[in-house]
């Protein structure tokens, strides 16, 4: 089933894929129990295999992983890197395995059950999406192989709650196809059922609203800057200057135009929250802003001088207005595990059982605030854009565009990524990379807003907000610039 995630191009697989589960769990049986009472047999081969399946599922929907290896750049020994890749694979696909273990599990308990409680097994779509939503929230686990992300295809809409429906599915055809004894009436309502479940849900598909062009202009520019490069202390501000400085120095931009920078690579060493123009990068980024009266949004790492004279540092993304005095900041959420944040260890517990492996370890950031207000884009001198703001994986949250206390949902949701991480690594690029579009759709579809995807080495986009569709990616649709970027850019009135 793994093999109708985004990449693949089988997405018509996931309508079938639980069907094997299904018919293999009808199988057992519960009549040999375990020697002094407990579980039997039938409970521990569902729970074993629905783990396995589970676990299979996510290993072939995130074969990508495998590709972040090597992490040498990290300063990172080769043995080390396979290690800490191979066990991050190994926990994400394992914790996945134990979810749809547990609800196939379930599936098994309920298919057993008569009277009242046999609304347990009618119920299983819909506490297959709401046991995802639930797992989600766990620091480890990350959401990022849903089955509702498998049918964002091109040239179709987007229809939400997909995963009740595409689980309902499997479950008709299971019990249309293996269940015996059925009657001739029964087979018909089966039959109707599902051809109107298919009916509604493909509408949902290939209704395409005509989008306006009414949106301020949006410009990206995508330096492709090697990971190596970016973490050099010296070469990243030549790079700096060379790819991104200069290129926008010499564009022309339409006015109003939102201009996009990604995650990292724009703006080298750190940003000080209270005085950010003592950054020599971000002073100049500040100074062509308001010489072509342009907006801009780029990623940063920005820092806070506590009294005691210690810092406090965010992955974060900066809005320079020239419309408004005040730069606005967002900082990051959702910080990945190991990589930016300590998930259920202590840190300085988990510090010292790396260093017996000669692991060094030092996670740098502190997570934002979960409630924190959009920032502001003047426009039209009549109202001003919200805009959300994520940053790399944070896309795959669906709760977190919700994450305000405004009241009002943001006009845009801005994603600035650096995924730049696999070293040309073709396979786990594009599979990635695909992926990543289908959940920047489905943020689009969920919060009816335009979605900006600016990352240093591709892949970008601009997705509508009605249907919705990409408007223009990097790779089909990018401009070379010199010093080997990529521009894109989607106009407005």
């Amino acid at each position: 089933m793994g093999l109708s995630a985004p990449g693949y191009g089988l997405w018509w697989y996931a309508w079938v894929g639980l069907v094997p589960a299904f018919w293999w769990i009808s199988q057992q049986s519960n009549s040999l129990p375990l020697e002094g009472g407990g579980l039997g047999w039938g409970w521990k081969r569902t729970a074993l295999g629905g783990f396995l399946f589970g676990m299979a599922y996510h290993l072939v929907y995130l074969a990508w992983f495998p590709a972040l290896h090597p992490l040498t750049w990290i300063g990172f020994s080769e043995w080390q890197s396979v290690l800490i890749v191979t066990l991050g694979y190994l926990i994400l696909t394992g914790l996945g395995g134990v979810l749809i273990g547990a609800l196939l599990l379930l599936f098994y308990w309920s298919s057993k059950q008569s009277g009242w409680m046999k609304l347990t097994f009618f119920a299983f779509p819909l506490i297959w999406p709401l046991a995802f939503d639930w797992f989600s929230v766990t620091q480890l686990w990350i959401p990022w192989a849903r089955l509702s992300y498998t049918q964002v295809v091109d040239g179709w809409g987007v229809s939400v709650h997909r995963e009740l429906f595409i689980v309902l599915i499997n479950m008709v055809v299971f019990w249309f196809y293996f269940i015996r004894n059925k009657t001739f009436k029964q087979n018909i309502a089966a039959s109707l059922f599902l051809v109107f479940m298919l009916g509604l849900y493909v509408r949902g598909y290939t209704y395409i609203e005509p989008y306006g062009n009414d949106w301020t202009p949006i410009v990206i520019v995508q330096g492709n800057l090697p990971i190596g490069v970016i973490r050099s202390q010296k070469e990243s501000w030549v790079a700096a200057k060379e790819v991104y400085l200069d290129n926008i120095r010499q564009l022309d931009f339409k006015p109003g135009t939102l201009l996009v920078l990604p995650e990292e690579g724009a703006i080298p060493g750190a940003v000080n929250i209270e005085a950010p123009d003592e950054n020599p990068s971000f002073r100049d980024l500040m100074a062509v802003a308001h010489e072509k009266q342009i907006a801009i949004i780029t990623g940063i790492i920005a820092y806070k001088i506590l009294p005691t004279d210690g810092r406090e540092v965010y992955n974060a993304q900066a809005l320079i207005d020239p419309r408004q005095e005040d730069i606005q900041f967002y900082f990051k959420r959702e910080l990945v595990p190991f990589g930016e944040m300590v998930p259920f260890f202590d840190k300085n517990w988990l510090e010292n059982q790396l260093e017996k492996f000669n692991v060094g370890f030092n996670p740098p950031y502190l997570s934002g605030s979960k409630q924190q207000e959009s920032m502001k884009l003047k426009w039209k001198e009549s109202h001003d854009i919200l805009i959300g703001g994520l940053i790399c994986f944070e896309l795959i949250w669906p709760e977190l565009p919700k994450g305000t206390d405004i009241g009002l949902a943001p006009s845009y949701l801005v994603n600035t990524s650096n995924l730049g991480w696999f070293h040309g690594n073709k396979f786990g690029e594009k599979l990635m990379q695909e992926q990543f579009l289908a959940i920047g759709r489905m943020r689009a579809a969920e919060n009816n807003t335009f979605v900006i995807i600016a990352a240093n080495t591709g892949i970008s986009a601009v997705i509508s907000d009605t249907a919705p569709r990409i408007l223009a990616r990097s790779d089909r649709d990018g401009t070379p610039l010199p010093g080997g970027a990529t521009l894109l850019q989607v106009g407005g009135n």
